[in-house]
């Protein structure tokens, strides 16, 4: 699913795409009414490459403030809240100087203290590179195995604690006499 994601140009992105999302992107890729083992597999993981995966500030040109994964802040990698006054298309671009540096000003009178802290702690590249998608359990942003393995098993344990929980919550408070 990463290959996919990632490289457009590649053999098997054309492939897969072709058969299986034509004219949209992998992100709107819908599983199909017959598909292939190979395609359902690579299907079924999307959800895991996606709860891992956000943008790296490069430019900022690319990366919209609302509704796409950005902040170094694992589980959803957004905003707690909408900023005060930014329309649907800001990008980020808007809150980076010409010298390469945080709008701080900005940032402050625009998001949540606690975005704020986030946005702030994220470092800018040295020289201005196109934003990318990065993995981000993994310090040089490149998706491996072993770490999303890990991350799974982390969302899975999540959901079974969460359905267990409910099943007592159901039983109620046993107590003893």
């Amino acid at each position: 699913a990463w290959r996919i994601a990632m490289n457009p140009e590649n053999v098997l992105h054309y492939v897969i795409s072709n058969k299986y999302f034509p004219g949209s992107t992998f992100v709107e890729a819908r599983l199909g009414a017959n598909p292939s083992y190979t395609w359902r597999s690579i299907w079924a993981s999307r959800d895991i490459l996606f709860a891992g995966i956000r943008w790296q500030v490069g430019d900022g040109r690319s990366i919209p403030i609302l509704g796409q994964p950005w902040l170094p802040r694992p589980t959803t990698f957004q905003l707690i809240a909408r900023p005060t006054s930014m329309s649907e298309d800001s990008k980020m671009a808007s809150l980076i100087l010409p010298s390469n540096e945080w709008n701080v000003s900005l940032i402050k009178a625009e998001f949540h203290p606690m975005d704020v802290d986030c946005i702030l702690s994220s470092k800018l590249h040295e020289q201005r590179t196109r934003d990318q998608l990065i993995w981000h359990y993994e310090s040089k942003g490149k998706f491996i195995v072993k770490s999303a393995y890990r991350l799974a098993i982390e969302l899975h344990d999540d959901r079974v604690c969460s359905q267990l929980d409910r099943s007592w919550n159901f039983i109620g408070n046993p107590r003893c006499f």
